[in-house]
């Protein structure tokens, strides 16, 4: 792959995106040195998120009810 295509992650991200010169354009990304380093901590938030998922989906749900709208004005015609 030519240097061209390549977009290190010079600026400190985590990440690299290899961009292939086809129709349509292909890009594939990659983690860097960095990025890797982010992997256990990811994995323990989504270790989190999988064990309090009914939790967090009780105080979404009770959240949207405490602040959903009213209902609109009925208004009755005669008809």
């Amino acid at each position: 792959m030519s240097s061209p295509s390549l977009r290190a992650a010079s600026n400190g991200t985590g990440s690299c995106a290899a961009v292939h010169p086809e129709v349509p354009v292909r890009v594939e990304y990659t983690l860097t040195g960095a990025g890797c380093t982010l992997r256990g901590p990811l994995g323990a938030l989504e270790e989190w998120s999988i064990a309090h998922l009914s939790n967090v989906s009780a105080a979404q749900e009770a959240y949207d009810r405490a602040h959903r709208p009213p209902p609109p004005a009925s208004t009755e015609r005669d008809t």
